[in-house]
């Protein structure tokens, strides 16, 4: 029949019907593109991902490469620790010698003699102290730079 012959609220229904079928061509252009931009980006994804994923395997190794050397740093560092440490309680066993000692007559005669000795081991601790305090200091600086450069390379 033609829509001349139907009744009113059947042409209702069909005038809504044709609307309703509108808006479904619409929307299934809508969603035609969307797809398309989708596929788009996604081709856009796996083509950066292949180009970059060598890059990361780089970034990956260099940081276990960094790991490592972190753990030998620590562990020099450490070792320099100790031998401070060691100056220190060298340096403390040679100040309570020489506390404990009871001037005598032959190291009043000798005192200059003593003085000299005392002032060189003073001097030869100080330097061996000095060194191992620079040397824990570059440490230190280095294990932090280390660990600096991985954070940004984890980053």
């Amino acid at each position: 029949p033609s829509p001349a012959t139907l009744p009113l609220p059947m042409l209702g229904l069909l005038q809504q019907c044709k609307e309703e079928r509108a808006r479904n061509r619409e929307r299934i252009i809508g969603l035609k593109e969307a797809r398309h931009q989708l596929r788009s980006q996604l081709q856009g994804l796996r083509d950066a991902n292949a180009r970059l994923s060598p890059e990361l395997a780089q970034i990956e190794k260099r940081s276990q490469q960094s790991v490592g050397m972190t753990e030998i740093l620590s562990e020099l560092l450490a070792g320099e620790m100790q031998q401070r440490d060691q100056l220190l309680l060298h340096k403390q066993q040679l100040t309570q010698q020489v506390g404990r000692e009871v001037p005598s007559e032959t190291w009043r005669r000798d005192r200059e003699g003593t003085l000299e000795f005392f002032q060189a081991e003073c001097a030869r601790f100080r330097n061996g102290y000095r060194v191992a305090d620079d040397d824990i200091k570059r440490f230190a600086l280095d294990l932090s730079v280390l660990e600096r450069d991985r954070s940004l390379l984890i980053a």
